[in-house]
């Protein structure tokens, strides 16, 4: 059995509704819903909270689902590297902002300036989207 299914055995049993369960852990009822159909695993937060909240213990509620242990362990690995780069692109696009905005005041204007703070400009705007839907995604 996947943990999608022993979710919602467990919420049955407990005669929770999955908008009961969502409320509970600070999610959406889609998010839910999602863990039960198997399109999304909960994060490991979510599964603490899931087990206190079922009264099981973390290995009867993951044991059996060999795929979402290797999908948690490659989220957490994957989950460091995009902080990194989208932190890095976050900062190196600010400092090119910044630095042609002072290059522009100070009269030094020039084409490669202007390509350097589009550049800056996406990458700001790319790093911004990333922290958007991590936090869409945390609830």
């Amino acid at each position: 059995m996947d943990i999608g299914e022993k979710i919602q055995l467990l919420r049955k049993e407990k005669q929770m509704t999955q908008n009961m369960v969502a409320e509970v852990l600070h999610v959406s009822t889609q998010a839910v819903s999602n863990w039960e159909r198997g399109k999304g695993y909960p994060d490991i937060q979510n599964i603490l909270q899931l087990s206190d909240l079922f009264d099981v213990s973390l290995d009867e509620l993951i044991k059996e689902d060999v795929d979402f242990k290797d999908a948690l362990l490659t989220k957490k690995v994957n989950g460091w590297m995009d902080l990194l780069f989208y932190g890095l692109t976050f900062v190196i696009g600010l400092l090119c902002i910044g630095w042609q905005i002072s290059k522009w005041v100070t009269g030094g204007f020039q084409q490669v300036s202007v390509f350097v703070f589009a550049v800056g400009m996406i990458m700001f705007g790319e790093s911004c989207y990333f922290w958007y839907k991590r936090r869409l995604s945390r609830g």
